[in-house]
Parts: structure tokens; C-alpha cells; sequence
């Protein structure tokens, strides 16, 4: 039984929410606009042969809007599989490398689907023009506020994210037609589609609203009457904006928020700004198969907010699937994490170009609500939770023999490394940061990069692939509630909230919130200390 959420919902209220369909006053000359700009060139897929350094893992790349290179990772069918079907990835706020992709998606590839991970504008594997826009401002604003408060609207990041999706696909459309652009770069060949080509569309939270957004501007707009076959989004964010200020900002509104604050004498404009790109309004004009994960409570994406957002798209009620699953971005414990990796299956298979959406999701219409188990019998085999911040309980067994889509899941040598120099040096993983083991971990490793190696260790553990190390004998330091509520708030404001603390560590946001808070607490912490008192309020 699930409780109401944070804000008071009932499951009920929160998948039936609906949100305002009220568009921004020029709406439409705004896009009628961005459309004819973003559709002047046309975008084509090619081999990446100059690496950008901050992904070098990104292996193809195509140009979009600005002339700004967007790099991706192609996850192409085994020699010998026809390429039946495409699939654009979209990826949340705080993206993994590029070559994380291929355990995730390789299954689906073997069904004759070439998967095209892309990585929108500043994030890592898409900075070679912008640079890193993931830092935050000088507001403590992070990526989706750049550019909101500048006096020409175009200059707000968001739509030139939905430009990227949009070319993605576009881009994606030429792939598995063979066209290239004016260039040399060779282009793997594929197999001549029948009729026209399969193209679909998956994007989670941050991801999940721009794939509407982009979605909705493919719709119509091309020579055929749809561009977008499938579509299935994951706790999908940037919709019902009006609510969300209105209730407790959290995630991505409380970026945005931040800039409302600091211009309150334009707060009604800026709103306006913000509504052109309300994945509800976009929803309106979405008419494909659609298949939605959405939880009862999430931390960082409220959930009726992510309801609306589903609930706008315009498909016939027949071919729009809801999944449900207990907790969104929240560590909501073994079953909540059985119910997420069984949504991974069910989009293997919603992403069958060999099925139609109706044929493929039949069998899953017992499991769209509750149940652990595929309708083929497959469990998934994940770790277990940790009890608390002292002990590490990592699964001590073999790495599971399926990926989320029932794939194998391999290691590779910088991992295996990482495993080794995490044996070797004997500390659990929340007591390690800002540690001589740490560093002794960092140089046995040959890993030069403390934040990536954490990162890579924290993406294991979460896997079942990290070797449980037992409780450490380490407790953190006591401080009392008001220190306590200082911390809370300082990574809230830093990190989004408590649930997403692990991409703090070796950040320049991490300096910030241990300077403030000894500034605030007249206190002398070090690194180390800090970490282990957010590491424990989390739990």
C-alpha cells in the first residue's frame, strides 16, 4: 500500500492528475519559428574521428542546431542482423558515459534495432562547442536554466535541447536510409528498410520531457504524416510547470525557481518563457504508441506531475500502456528496483519492430500495475539494499547473468580494475571519499580520476557487482538537528535533494557546501566528515 506522496496525493489523484493545457501567449509563432530555423540543414550521423574529451566513449556524432556537434554512442544489430528499426535514447540529468549504453541496450540490438544513445549540448560527450554547462551559475542554477533570464528568449538552452532530440531523429531517419551528408566519413551500411523506416523515441525524466517536446514538433510537420512510430518515456519531467511552482519546488523546478527568484520584477514573463516548453502542452499533438513508467512517489520529478505529462499525449487510450512502479528517484528497496528493471523489459519488447505495440505489450497487461516476474518467467536478479551507512552490502555472488533486458552484463578491464584496488584496500564504499584509501584505491587503479572511479564504484555496487566488505568499524561524527538541517538544505540546494548526493563528491558544488556549512555552523569539518554525515542522513 502505497501512502499519499509528498504532497499529499493519493495514487488515485496522482495518475489521473491533469495538467494546465494553457499554451504560452506566442506559443505557436515561437515554434512555427524554431521549426523553420532547425529544419534549414539536414542532419547526418557520422563516425566520430576527433575525440571530445569529455566522453571519449561517444562514437558517432551529427550537427544541430548552432552548428553544435552532439555526440552519441551507436549500439548497431550483430553482422548478419538485418536493421529492421531505430531507437533515439534520451538520457535524465545526470548521464553515465557512453559506453554504459551497450550493457543496457544490446539486447535489443540483437533483435535488429539500432540504438542511437545520444548526449544533448554541454553535457559530457557534447561539449566540444558549448563546454561543460553542468556547473552551476552564478545563481547555483544548473543546466536548465542557462540562458532563461537572457534578454533574446532563443537563447534558453531548453529549446536547442529539443532541437538536438529533433535532429537525433532526423538524423537517425538517413542512418537506415543510407543517406550521408558532403563528407568523406565513411557510415556503416544498413539494411534497406520496406515502406519507411522504423524510427523510435525513449527519453527518462529530463529526457523523458524533451521527447515529448520533440516528438510533438515531428508530428505533421515532415512529409509523412507521423515521424515517430514508438514512443515510451520514464518518469518523464518538464511538464505542468504551473503546478510545480506552485507546490514545493523540487528537481528541475527549483533550478528554474532560482531564476524566477532573482528576477522577481519579471517573474510573469519569464514564466510565459518557461511554458513554450511544458511537455503537457507538447503532449496535445503526440498521437503514437506510447508506453509511460510512472511511480506513485518520486522526490525529484513529483509524480503527478509525470502523470499529466502521460496523461496529455493524445494517442488512442488502446495503445498508451502505464507501468507502474512504488518510487520514482528514490531508493525505494529491492522490490521498487524488481518493478524498474521489469519496466526495462517490457520497453525491450514495446521496442520489437517485429511486433506491433498491441501484440507486444498483450502479455504484459497483467504486470502493467504490480508483479515481480516477466511474462516468461524471468526475475530479475538484483542486489540488496543496504541496511544502513555502515555496512556494505554489495552481492558477494557472481555479476547477475542479465542486464536489464536479460542481456550478459560484462566488465570491463577499468572496472575489473576498480574491483581489485576495492578488495585491496578494505574500506566500504560511503567511507571512502576523501580518504588515503581512496587514494591508494586511485593509484593501485591506475585510475586518475577520483570522481569517474567513484562514480564507476557506486554504478557496481548498485549492480550487485561490488564485493560486500562487511560493516566498518568507522562511525561519523554526531553533530546536532540544526547542523543536521544545515547540511540537508546546503545539498538540496546543490544537488537537487538527499536521493541524488552521490554527484556531489570531487565537485566544485561539494567545496561549496562544506564551506558553507562550517562558515554557517562555526565548524571545522573535513571532507571526509562531511560526506559521511550526508551519506548517513540519507539513508
Amino acid at each position: 500500500m502505497i501512502e499519499p506522496d509528498d504532497f499529499g496525493c493519493s495514487s488515485v489523484q496522482t495518475f489521473s492528475h491533469v495538467g494546465d493545457p494553457t499554451p504560452a501567449n506566442d506559443h505557436s509563432v515561437f515554434w512555427n519559428q524554431w521549426y523553420q530555423a532547425v529544419t534549414e540543414d539536414r542532419p547526418f550521423i557520422r563516425r566520430r574521428t576527433s575525440e571530445d574529451t569529455s566522453d571519449p566513449t561517444a562514437t558517432h556524432e551529427f550537427d544541430s542546431a548552432g552548428a553544435v556537434r552532439i555526440g552519441g554512442r551507436i549500439i548497431a544489430p550483430p553482422e548478419g542482423t538485418p536493421t529492421t528499426g531505430a531507437l533515439v535514447v534520451v538520457h535524465g540529468a545526470a548521464p553515465r558515459l557512453c559506453e554504459v549504453e551497450n550493457a543496457r541496450w544490446n539486447h535489443l540490438a540483437k533483435r535488429g534495432v539500432a540504438i542511437f544513445a545520444i548526449r544533448l549540448r554541454g553535457f559530457a560527450g557534447s561539449q566540444r562547442e558549448t563546454g561543460d554547462l553542468l556547473a552551476p551559475d552564478r545563481l547555483g542554477a544548473g543546466w536548465l536554466a542557462r540562458g532563461l533570464d537572457a534578454d533574446n528568449h532563443n537563447e534558453w538552452i531548453l529549446p536547442h535541447a529539443v532541437a538536438d532530440v529533433f535532429n537525433a531523429c532526423r538524423a537517425m531517419r538517413n542512418w537506415m536510409l543510407g543517406r550521408r551528408g558532403g563528407d568523406d566519413r565513411p557510415i556503416e551500411s544498413v539494411a534497406q528498410p520496406t515502406g519507411h523506416p522504423t524510427v523510435m523515441l525513449f527519453g527518462e525524466s529530463l529526457g523523458g520531457g524533451i521527447a515529448v517536446m520533440a516528438a510533438a514538433q515531428l508530428a505533421g510537420r515532415l512529409p509523412r504524416d507521423h515521424f515517430i512510430d514508438r514512443l515510451a518515456l520514464g518518469l518523464p519531467s518538464l511538464g505542468d510547470w504551473p503546478w510545480r511552482f506552485a507546490n514545493r519546488p523540487c528537481g528541475a523546478a527549483l533550478d528554474l525557481d532560482k531564476v524566477l527568484t532573482h528576477h522577481a520584477d519579471q517573474r510573469v514573463e519569464l514564466v510565459d518563457r518557461i511554458r513554450l516548453c511544458d511537455a503537457v502542452i507538447h503532449g496535445a499533438k503526440v498521437r503514437r504508441p506510447t508506453l509511460g513508467k510512472l511511480a506513485c512517489r518520486d522526490d525529484i520529478v513529483p509524480a503527478p506531475t509525470a502523470a499529466a505529462v502521460f496523461n496529455a499525449i493524445d494517442a488512442d487510450p488502446a495503445r498508451k500502456w502505464r507501468f507502474l512502479v512504488p518510487y520514482g528517484h528514490i531508493d525505494g528497496g529491492i522490490s521498487n528496483a524488481r518493478r524498474h528493471a521489469l519496466f526495462e523489459r517490457c520497453m525491450g519488447d514495446f521496442f520489437d519492430p517485429a511486433q506491433r505495440p498491441i501484440r507486444s505489450m498483450q502479455p504484459w497487461e497483467d504486470l502493467m500495475h504490480t508483479g515481480n516476474r516477466a511474462p516468461d518467467g524471468w526475475s530479475p536478479k538484483l542486489a540488496q539494499a543496504e541496511p544502513d551507512d555502515d555496512t556494505d552490502n554489495a552481492n558477494d555472488s557472481p555479476p547477475p547473468d542479465k542486464s536489464l533486458f536479460a542481456g550478459d552484463v560484462s566488465i570491463d578491464e577499468r572496472e575489473a580494475a576498480l574491483i581489485q584496488a576495492y578488495r585491496f584496500v578494505g574500506r566500504t564504499l560511503d567511507a571512502l571519499p576523501y580518504t588515503q584509501d581512496f587514494d591508494r584505491l586511485l593509484a593501485s587503479a591506475d585510475h586518475d580520476s577520483p570522481r569517474d572511479a567513484l562514480h564507476t564504484l557506486q554504478r557496481l555496487r548498485k549492480s550487485g557487482r561490488l564485493p560486500r566488505l562487511g560493516r566498518t568499524s568507522e562511525k561519523p561524527p554526531k553533530v546536532d538537528p540544526a547542523h543536521e538541517t544545515i547540511i540537508e538544505s546546503l545539498v538540496v540546494e546543490h544537488a537537487g535533494s538527499l536521493g541524488q548526493r552521490d554527484r556531489l563528491p570531487y565537485t566544485d558544488a561539494f567545496d561549496r557546501v562544506l564551506e558553507a556549512f562550517n562558515a554557517r555552523a562555526g565548524a571545522s569539518l573535513s571532507a571526509h566528515d562531511l560526506w559521511r554525515l550526508i551519506a548517513r542522513l540519507a539513508k
